[in-house]
C-alpha cells in the first residue's frame, strides 16, 4: 500500500507531506525536483536514485542508505539522518541545514560545494571521499572523523573540533575560522597553505608540522609546542604566543606584526627576511636564529634575547627596550610614540 501511494507521487510529480514510507527500496527511480515534508524514510533504501533538486524538510531518514544515487542540489532541513549511510553518491551544491546526523556515513562520495550548516554529525564518518570547498558552520563535529578523505578548500566556522579526527589524506587549503583547536595535535602534518585565523590553539601541538603559506592572524597560541616548524612565507599577524616554542624552525619570510611574542623561545630558527614590525617581542629568546633582513621596526624587545643571532642588516627603527646581544637599540618610549602618529604604516604583503 504504501509502495503504491509512493509510486503515485512520483507519478504526478507532485509535493509529498505527512506519509510513511519506512522501509521502502526505491531503485532507479526520477525524484528530481520533488518536494517532501514531514514524511517518514526510516530503513528505506535509495538505489540508482536521481535526487536532484530534491527539497527534504522535516523527513526522517533513521537507518536510511543512499546508494549510487545522486543527491546534487538537495536539501535535507531540519531533517533526522541519524545512522544514515550515503555511498557512492554524488553531492553539489547540496544543503544540510540544522539536521541530525549523528553516526551517518559519507563513504566515496564526491562532495563539492556542500553547505552543513548547524547539524549534529556526531560520531559520523566521512571517509575515503573527495570534499571540495565544502562548508561546517557552526556544526556539533564531536567524535566526527575524516579519516581517508580528501579534503580541498574546505571551510570549518565557529565550530569546536577538538574531538574531531581531521587525519584525512589530503588536507589542502583549508579554511578553519574561529575555530576552537586547544591542545590539539597537529604534529608533522602537512596543512600547507591553510588558514586559522582567529583560532583557539592554546597549547596545540605542531611539532615538525609543514604549514607553509599559512595564516594564523589573532590565533591564540601561548604555550603551543611548534619546535621544527616548517612555516616559510606563513602570516602571524596579531598572534599571540606567549610561552610558545619554536625552536628550531623554518620561519623565513613569516611576518609577525603586531603580534605577542612574550616569553617565545624562536632560538636556533631561521627568521630570515622576517617581520616583527610592531611586535610585543618582551623576554622573546633569539639564541642562534638567522634574522638577516629581518624588521624590528618599533618592535618592543624589552628583555628580549639575541645573543649568538646573525642580524645581518637588521632593521630595528623605534624599536624600544634593553635586550641581549642586542646594541645600539633605543629605550626612548616619547619617540617610538611620536614616530608612531607620524609614520604611515605600510604593511609589506597587502
Amino acid at each position: 500500500m504504501n509502495e503504491d501511494i509512493f509510486q503515485r507521487y512520483i507519478k504526478e510529480s507532485s509535493p509529498c507531506s505527512d506519509e510513511v514510507f519506512a522501509g521502502l527500496k526505491i531503485d532507479g527511480m526520477d525524484l528530481s525536483g520533488m518536494t517532501f515534508d514531514k514524511v517518514d524514510f526510516s530503513g528505506c533504501h535509495f538505489i540508482n536514485c536521481d535526487l536532484r533538486e530534491v527539497t527534504f524538510s522535516n523527513c526522517n531518514f533513521t537507518g536510511a542508505e543512499f546508494t549510487s544515487s545522486d543527491l546534487s542540489d538537495s536539501s535535507f532541513l531540519t531533517s533526522t539522518l541519524s545512522g544514515t549511510l550515503v555511498s557512492s553518491c554524488t553531492l553539489i551544491d547540496s544543503i544540510f541545514n540544522e539536521s541530525n546526523m549523528t553516526q551517518a556515513k559519507l563513504e566515496n562520495c564526491k562532495i563539492e560545494d556542500t553547505v552543513f550548516q548547524k547539524v549534529i554529525f556526531c560520531n559520523g564518518l566521512l571517509s575515503k571521499s573527495e570534499a571540495v570547498r565544502c562548508v561546517f558552520h557552526e556544526a556539533d563535529l564531536s567524535g566526527c572523523s575524516f579519516i581517508g578523505a580528501d579534503l580541498d578548500k574546505i571551510i570549518f566556522y565557529e565550530i569546536d573540533l577538538r574531538q574531531t579526527n581531521l587525519e584525512s589524506e589530503l588536507f589542502n587549503q583549508v579554511m578553519l575560522i574561529d575555530c576552537d583547536m586547544r591542545e590539539m595535535d597537529f604534529s608533522n602534518k602537512r596543512l600547507v597553505a591553510c588558514q586559522f585565523s582567529e583560532g583557539r590553539l592554546q597549547g596545540a601541538n605542531f611539532t615538525g608540522a609543514n604549514v607553509k603559506g599559512s595564516v594564523f592572524a589573532q590565533c591564540v597560541l601561548s604555550d603551543a609546542q611548534m619546535n621544527g616548524l616548517y612555516a616559510e612565507e606563513t602570516v602571524f599577524t596579531q598572534a599571540t604566543l606567549t610561552n610558545a616554542s619554536c625552536q628550531g624552525a623554518q620561519l623565513n619570510k613569516t611576518v609577525w606584526s603586531e603580534a605577542i611574542l612574550t616569553n617565545t623561545d624562536f632560538s636556533r630558527s631561521n627568521l630570515e627576511y622576517s617581520i616583527f614590525e610592531r611586535s610585543r617581542c618582551e623576554g622573546t629568546v633569539f639564541t642562534s636564529c638567522n634574522l638577516a633582513y629581518a624588521n624590528f621596526d618599533y618592535a618592543i624587545i624589552e628583555n628580549a634575547n639575541f645573543q649568538d643571532a646573525n642580524r645581518t642588516h637588521i632593521r630595528a627603527h623605534g624599536a624600544t627596550g634593553r635586550a641581549t646581544g642586542f646594541p645600539g637599540n633605543t629605550d626612548d618610549v616619547a619617540l617610538r610614540r611620536a614616530e608612531l602618529h607620524s609614520v604611515r604604516h605600510k604593511n609589506p604583503y597587502f
